[in-house]
């Protein structure tokens, strides 16, 4: 089976060889996000969406119109001077459009409400050791139980959309780095399975002109099933009660801080809450 999600940069040369792909493009430009489009348009690839990372903030970037209606992950280090974001609200509601931005953000958090109350869908950046875990508990709680209306903030609304209380909700798929979605290409066309990965050139061994069924490749099976190592050790992640939305993702800040624990129970316990609410909210039969 060959449906993965090509995260790719947005090299010429690589494009030509992505025949009708589904396609996660990383541009850094903003002067080459409408060529690429274009570009991959006329290729016939399947744009899931630009990721534009951007090291300026939000409110400095020079969106353009040509931009309007396609798909865009911005990934920016703030919000930036609210007073200038807002000269840009009124263009920017055209835009097909999420912002990512870390969750060690000046505002603590503050930029992901403020952006999600103005209607726009926002996602916190993840790293394993630097989690204000009760902000991000405060924020997730404002995400789902808010009485205020408000745009999506991932990746709480993603876990409420998949959660089962009964299997695994892995939501490393709104960051693009679930192996069994994605995979992430350099402009040479090797393959990687995360973004790390990619960074440290650890490669799996398969060009993508080669990309088929995957079941049979060593490094890709041993990756996608790495989350059983965890139920080797005798007090790891596997015996946390957050493990089923965790799934180990700050396994190596877990020894400083195990407060990684105390979000992902209160995530499930929230998330329960709001799908009995959603459920009591459902349409009864008319006479």
């Amino acid at each position: 089976m060959n449906s993965h999600i090509l995260v790719c940069p947005g090299d010429i040369n690589l494009l030509n060889r992505l025949g009708g792909k589904t396609v996660v493009i990383r541009l850094s430009d903003f002067e080459d996000v409408t060529p690429t489009i274009e570009r991959a348009k006329h290729l016939q690839l399947d744009i899931k969406c630009i990721a534009l990372h951007s090291d300026i903030p939000v409110s400095d970037i020079p969106f353009n119109r040509d931009w309007e209606g396609e798909p865009l992950a911005v990934f920016a280090p703030d919000l930036g001077n609210l007073r200038d974001f807002i000269k840009k609200i009124a263009l920017l509601r055209h835009f097909n459009i999420r912002f990512y931005l870390p969750n060690d953000s000046g505002g603590c958090y503050t930029s992901h409400r403020i952006l999600s109350s103005l209607g726009f869908s926002v996602a916190v950046l993840l790293n394993d050791d630097g989690v204000n875990w009760d902000a991000l508990c405060d924020l997730m709680t404002y995400s789902l139980l808010g009485l205020v209306r408000h745009a999506p903030i991932e990746p709480f609304q993603y876990v409420t959309a998949q959660y089962d209380r009964n299997r695994h909700t892995d939501y490393a798929s709104v960051y693009f780095e679930d192996p069994t979605s994605f995979l992430h290409l350099d402009g040479e066309g090797h393959v990687a399975l995360s973004p790390d990965e990619l960074r440290r050139g650890s490669f799996i061994g398969v060009n993508v002109d080669e990309i088929g069924d995957l079941s049979g490749n060593v490094e890709y099976v041993k990756r996608i099933e790495s989350w059983r190592n965890f139920f080797l050790e005798t007090n790891g992640c596997a015996y946390c009660q957050g493990w089923r939305v965790c799934l180990g993702k700050f396994a190596q800040g877990r020894k400083n801080n195990s407060s990684c624990k105390d979000f992902h129970v209160e995530l499930m316990d929230v998330v329960e809450q709001y799908q009995t609410m959603k459920d009591k909210n459902k349409t009864v039969w008319q006479p």
